[in-house]
């Protein structure tokens, strides 16, 4: 592991043939935030340690002069006097803590990634738009033809020298300061002019220009760039993934958004804290400072999904014309909304969300239960006994009507018998892995540890259960396919595949380990062996590599931890891989593996030391 202090400003200058950027030698360990950002952390949190000294000495002072009967002044004199040292002493201890090198390679990623971007941004200036030249006439000519009247002929005219500006723009990346974000911006005024709105389902070629572009705007190969991150911090290694995710952790300072952490490092980085303090319903836009990009690739049968890893799309005009390419393209986006139904202005982006899909090309999946903390439904769940698992999670389908379940399928995706059917079988894969795994608890814990094993494994259960219906739609989508053009290869490669978008509210934190979830669990679809060097890298690229290129920060804990305790409960050696095969297989394939017949369970919640 590399021990550089600096953090190099500028972006990698060499690409590999494959397509992959080589990071600098030097992106590696570094000081936080580099220059003026650490010393403002490190003058901030002494000069606030030194006031929260001061404030209890006063406040001492102050109720030992209530009991005492003393006058106040001279006892807080007397206090400051002994007390100043001491502040001083805190300061400079909480200085020199500060003052370890940790995880900080933001800047470097960010500049490997944009650097990427804007090549990507430019293949659009190759692409012939007009309907007669892409793809052999794959755009969608079902629309009409608008009779090009003069009040309609000056809007296009206006409309039309706006693409060729934002041409222009893009053209000048090579050599200007235009960045990716720059020609988002550009392109979000175009889409919100007034002719664009009233022709987005036509096929002109200036409209064709700008839905393409849109579809270009998340396909650079962000997943190269954290991949070689991931590389360069936990290589490539034979020990079981869950093993390198717990033993990474004592060797890097636990530098998250959560607990007594969240100070210095809100201190050290304002405005994003105060971006994930403010969700701001549907306004909220993190692109600038969370650039959308491809990441894990789902593939059965010669079929491929790209992954599309990137903040809410919600409310975003990039997104909505994006979905117009696709159409015209016959392509489609499956996109798994790990967003929690139980908070507000997250309900409302799940709802929006529906409210875009006017080009019908679009599969939205709302599942995540491990993001309910709040929820009672799942707490109660937690509560339970661990045979109940398929029970409850049948009683809380049956309340589909509630807004807060988490949970939401389109029928036309999994009907109703059928997600009820994969929850049973779901019952009778886990249960006994949950068993098990609670036996091997250590009987030297206390009942309140005990508990805490407990819920973790249940945690890591759900997420098992969330995976395992994301990678079902997945490979069912994929079976669905039909491709419209037998001359695919004739198309630009990032327009021949349909996409996957997976994301919570920033894709840093429960989306990233959620994907990861359901890459596994689709994984043993086709493969029955332990994961592979390569691929335990691929899984790391995200965890280890999103929150530091978005959030300048580890990932929270908490979430980290239920995908390690998903691991350590369906086994990572190549038996437990055929286990997890056999179990997908037959969620899929239920012709190749009948279903275990299932006893009648009680779903009535009792005290877990009953489990």
């Amino acid at each position: 592991m590399s021990t550089s202090s600096t953090v190099p400003a500028s972006p990698p200058s060499t690409q590999a043939a494959n397509g992959s950027f080589d990071l600098p030698p030097s992106l590696g360990l570094s000081t936080f935030g580099g220059g003026p950002n650490r010393f403002a952390l490190i003058a901030g949190t002494s000069v606030l340690a030194g006031v929260a000294v001061s404030a209890l000495l006063i406040l001492g002072a102050l109720i030992a002069s209530s009991v005492s009967g003393v006058s106040f002044v001279p006892l807080m004199e007397r206090c400051l006097v002994f007390g100043s040292p001491l502040s001083v002493i805190s300061a400079f201890v909480i200085s020199k803590v500060l003052s370890v090198e940790i995880p900080s390679d933001h800047q470097a990623l960010q500049d490997a990634l944009e650097k990427i971007r804007r090549e990507k941004i430019q293949e659009i200036l190759k692409i012939d738009c007009s309907e007669q030249k892409l793809g052999e006439k794959r755009i969608d000519n079902s629309a009409p033809i608008v009779e090009d009247h003069q009040e309609i002929g000056v809007c296009k005219s206006n409309f039309s020298e706006g693409v060729r500006n934002l041409k222009a723009s893009i053209d000048k990346m090579k050599t200007s300061q235009e960045t990716v974000e720059s020609i988002r911006r550009k392109l979000n005024q175009l889409l919100g002019h007034e002719y664009y709105k009233d022709h987005e389902a036509e096929r002109e070629e200036c409209i064709n220009f700008v839905q393409l572009l849109a579809i270009k705007m998340h396909c650079a190969n962000g997943q190269a760039v954290l991949e070689q991150y991931a590389e360069d911090k936990v290589g490539c290694s034979d020990k079981s993934l869950s093993r390198i995710m717990q033993e990474r952790r004592p060797n890097s300072p636990h530098w998250d958004r959560e607990g007594i952490m969240y100070v210095p490092w809100a201190m050290s980085n304002p405005s994003k804290a105060f971006l994930a303090l403010t969700d701001r319903g549907l306004n909220y836009d993190a692109h600038p400072s969370n650039p959308s990009h491809l990441g894990l690739v789902f593939e059965n049968n010669n079929e491929k999904m790209q992954g599309i890893v990137g903040p809410v799309p919600t409310g975003d005009l990039v997104w909505q014309a994006a979905l117009y390419g696709y159409k015209k393209l016959g392509l489609r986006e499956i996109y798994l909304n790990h967003q929690d139904t139980s908070k507000n202005t997250e309900d409302h982006r799940i709802k929006e969300a529906e409210n875009v899909n006017k080009a019908e090309v679009l599969e939205h999946v709302v599942i995540g239960f491990d993001a309910k903390k709040k929820n009672k439904d799942i707490e109660e769940w937690l509560n339970t006994p661990i045979g109940q698992i398929g029970g409850y999670i049948r009683k809380l389908r049956n309340k589909i009507d509630r807004e807060d379940l988490g949970i939401h399928i389109p029928k036309e995706l999994l009907s109703e018998d059928e997600i009820q059917q994969l929850l049973t079988k779901a019952s009778i894969y886990f249960q006994p892995l949950m068993d098990d795994a609670i036996k091997n608890i250590s009987s030297s814990l206390s009942f309140k540890q005990r508990q805490k094993e407990i819920k973790k494994i249940k945690l890591g259960a759900i997420m098992g259960i969330d995976a395992m219906l994301e990678a079902t739609i997945i490979h069912k989508q994929m079976l669905k396919k039909v491709k419209e053009t037998p001359n695919r290869e004739n198309l630009d490669p990032d327009f021949r595949d349909d996409f996957i978008r997976s994301c919570c509210k920033q894709h840093v934190d429960r989306g990233t380990v959620q994907t990861a979830a359901a890459w596994i669990f689709h994984r043993a679809l086709s493969q029955e062996s332990s994961l592979t060097p390569g691929e335990k890298k691929s899984m790391m690229a995200g965890i280890l590599g999103r929150p530091v290129l978005v959030d300048d920060r580890q990932m929270i804990h908490s979430k980290e931890s239920r995908f390690v305790s998903l691991l350590q409960l369906i086994g990572e050696d190549e038996q437990s891989m055929k286990g997890l095969s056999s179990f997908m297989k037959n969620c899929v394939l239920p012709n190749e593996a009948p279903v275990s017949a299932v006893p009648t369970i009680a779903v009535d919640p009792v005290d877990i030391a009953e489990a």
